[in-house]
């Protein structure tokens, strides 16, 4: 019975230990022809970011806390400027945090609006959202512009993309 027993705690124990081997977060990105500025949600996993975020502060934090806490605010937009890009044929795009919301299911919404920006016929995205990480993360960009959308895939030695609009 002990050896029954001592099979399925290894065995669990392996399951748990290994229940978490990818690493994915989703960009949706739309133009907004009219205030001429992109808005993006982008999703991750949220104890990814938390467990980051732990280990460059050495504090823990909650990102389903509902408190403004200008700190983690920072945080969030420093990261992701950094990780997440996009320019145009003209110009670098900036990028400004609005918000963002977890969910109970472990996912967190960013939202983000640029500033304005003149779109052009071919856009260059960066997204190595928790590359440096996570050997194994992988993201997603979709975006729409004028009823069509684009959507490109991002690995860890294949983290920049050209969209061409057509």
């Amino acid at each position: 019975m002990k050896t029954v027993i001592g099979i399925l705690f290894i065995t669990l124990h392996s399951f748990a230990s290994s229940a978490h081997e990818y690493f994915f977060s989703f960009a949706e990105m739309e133009y907004n022809d009219v205030t001429r500025k992109f808005e993006i949600t982008i999703t991750a996993t949220t104890h990814d970011l938390e467990k980051l975020y732990e280990k460059r502060t050495n504090q823990r934090i909650d990102l389903s806390l509902k408190s403004k806490d200008s700190i983690i605010d920072q945080l969030i937009s420093d990261y992701f400027s950094n990780h997440f890009q996009l320019r145009t044929e003209k110009a670098n795009c900036i990028l400004h945090l609005i918000g963002y919301e977890s969910s109970l299911n472990g996912i967190t919404n960013f939202y983000f609006e640029s500033e304005p920006i003149e779109i052009t016929p071919t856009i260059t995205l960066k997204n190595n959202v928790l590359m440096d990480e996570y050997s194994r993360q992988q993201n997603k960009i979709t975006l729409y512009y004028r009823s069509k959308s684009y959507t490109t895939d991002f690995l860890q030695n294949d983290h920049i993309k050209t969209i061409t609009l057509n």
